[in-house]
């Protein structure tokens, strides 16, 4: 952040009090002999071109020609700068910006084998306690902020917060809508946790498959650290799983109130035959639908070029997900079944059952 020359003049207010210049003065040969100014600008056709006025470079290059430069006195003498001024050379910032209405210089690092809360943790503890130790000097109106990448997945991360639950809550009223009866409901949205525990697990031995995938030369590179982190690129893979994740569960359930609904239920042996029935004509679709979408998701996982690093931790927990939430092909019937069953044995209300049965 620092490390380029620069020449200041400091000014000696008593000694341009004593021949009467002004600082004015004395800035304005500054900028005009060193500097430049443009007087005008000339027109030829249609191309404008400013007009500068400044020394000519043999006479500005050294340090000895500038202490030369002459500043006129109200008398008419012309005086050395030298006289009036003192020139040193500084080291100074590589660059000047401007954030806030503020001077900001940035120092950036690259959080590579580690995740960027770690690394900024790690950094604020050293910085705090080299403050507490005096190592680091902080002067009064300089302050230290994290920014770039960090602040903004923090302010991503602050948006998914609501994001997520309002996705869950969209998608159970949305299921409910569907089949008007909330025990059905309820079993069909666990596919959602199960899916969601499936794109964790994917997550966690990723590193490993990725690195047996390169060895075996299906990859270009290992991957790049000992694991996988929770990026915003993740949790926006994870709310495309939510929506996913139900669709098996929503085909058989379907099919099954079909079933259901095309004559009374009158023998308790009735039940679970009607549910293995509809289950058999199901399991094709519900695999087909799964499949297609691993399938579709299978190079987005292998590829390694540009904007890899976003659509691989978007498609890991898609992929990780639907590979578990296959269970749903079994546990919607099942679990369908038995809410059936135990209704029929408490004698509870349902439209599927004919009345006066036992």
């Amino acid at each position: 952040i620092s490390g380029k020359p620069y020449l200041e003049f400091h000014i000696d207010r008593e000694a341009i009090a004593r021949h009467g210049v002004n600082i004015a003065d004395v800035q304005q040969v500054i900028e005009v002999a060193i500097g430049g100014k443009n007087l005008t600008t000339t027109y030829e056709g249609l191309d404008r071109y400013p007009v500068r006025i400044r020394y000519a470079r043999e006479l500005r290059d050294e340090v000895p020609d500038l202490e030369r430069i002459l500043v006129p006195t109200p008398s008419g003498a012309q005086i050395p700068i030298s006289q009036l001024a003192k020139i040193e050379r500084v080291t100074g910032p590589m660059s000047i910006r401007r954030e806030g209405a503020r001077f900001v210089s940035y120092v950036t690092m690259s959080n590579q084998g580690v995740d960027e809360t770690t690394l900024v943790r790690n950094g604020q503890r050293i910085i705090d306690e080299a403050l507490v130790n005096g190592e680091l000097d902080m002067p009064e109106g300089y302050y230290l902020r994290w920014a770039g990448s960090y602040e903004r997945n923090i302010r991503a991360k602050n948006r998914l917060a609501l994001l997520v639950p309002l996705v869950l809550i969209t998608n159970l009223f949305l299921i409910f809508l569907q089949f008007k009866r909330w025990p059905l409901t309820v079993v069909i949205f666990l596919a959602i946790p199960v899916a969601f525990s499936g794109g964790f697990i994917l997550l966690e031995f990723w590193p490993q498959i990725q690195n047996i995938f390169y060895t075996m030369g299906l990859m270009d590179r290992p991957f790049p650290g000992s694991e996988m982190y929770l990026t915003v690129a993740v949790w926006v893979g994870f709310i495309a799983l939510f929506g996913i994740a139900v669709d098996d569960g929503v085909v058989i359930g379907t099919y099954l109130d079909q079933v259901f609904s095309k004559s009374p239920i009158t023998r308790y042996q009735e039940i679970e035959e009607r549910v293995i029935h509809a289950g058999l004509r199901r399991i094709r679709p519900t695999l087909m639908t799964t499949f297609t979408t691993l399938t579709a998701l299978a190079p987005v996982l292998l590829t390694t070029g540009r904007g890899s690093d976003v659509m691989t931790p978007m498609a890991l927990p898609v992929f990780g997900g639907m590979t578990v939430a296959l269970i749903t092909i079994l546990v919607v019937p099942t679990c369908y079944c038995g809410i059936k069953q135990l209704k029929w044995k408490l004698n509870l209300p349902d439209p599927d059952f004919q009345k006066g049965t036992e």
